[in-house]
């Protein structure tokens, strides 16, 4: 089992400018406000980026999770699994509703989500507040959608089979809400490319 984590303390525009950890999936990436990720322009909506490739690839059963700071109305903050920059940006986003205490499942696919309403599965009458975990779990086919330790439900889906974990956010009014850190892990340690470039090497030197 492999862990990748940002706490984004370092300002980047967009991620992956400076640590080289992200890639954008969709046209707009997000970007570290130095602290807090965020969209990286304001009314730009479904800004989602994933851990890079080339730092390490993950398995395809892998978590997302974030942990949140501020919560503004109408902007949507979210943990995304099976994130891929095919087709125009496609994968899985948990994201969290702030305006009717919900976390809402989208499937992003060529690089939208769509209307508000077009969810795979809402689950609702939650209470939000800053400092809740946001988690998104794939298996096989299955989603797994918590908040704060507790399961939300799961849903199942076989659109996409492969992918890296990553963040996502919806800006539909001031960009105000903040994820405040990030997490991924693997579920079963994926392959470590420049682990196995330097292991590669050595081999190549001493036989």
């Amino acid at each position: 089992m492999t862990t990748k984590t940002d706490p984004f303390t370092t300002a980047e525009n967009p991620l992956g400018a400076v640590k080289g950890f992200w890639s954008t999936v969709t046209a707009a990436g997000l970007r570290d406000f130095n602290p807090g990720a965020r969209a990286s322009t304001g009314a730009t909506q479904d800004n989602v980026s994933m851990w890079r490739l080339s730092d390490y690839t993950f398995g395809a059963d892998h978590t997302s999770q974030i942990i949140v700071g501020v919560l503004g109305n109408g902007d949507w903050p979210g943990a995304a699994v099976r994130l891929s920059s095919a087709g125009g940006g496609q994968g899985y986003i948990a994201y969290v509703r702030k305006e009717i205490n919900a976390i809402s499942l989208y499937k992003l696919t060529a690089g939208t989500v769509g209307i508000a309403g077009n969810y795979l599965v809402n689950y609702g009458s939650l209470t939000l507040a800053s400092g809740d975990t946001v988690e998104l779990n794939v298996s096989g086919t299955t989603l797994t959608t918590n908040h704060n330790g507790t399961t939300l439900g799961t849903y199942t889906d076989n659109s996409y089979t492969t992918g890296q974990p990553g963040v996502a956010y919806e800006d539909g009014n001031v960009n105000a809400s903040v994820i405040t850190s990030w997490t991924g892990v693997d579920a079963v340690g994926g392959v470590n490319i420049p682990a196995l470039v330097s292991y590669l090497n050595r081999r190549r030197r001493c036989c």
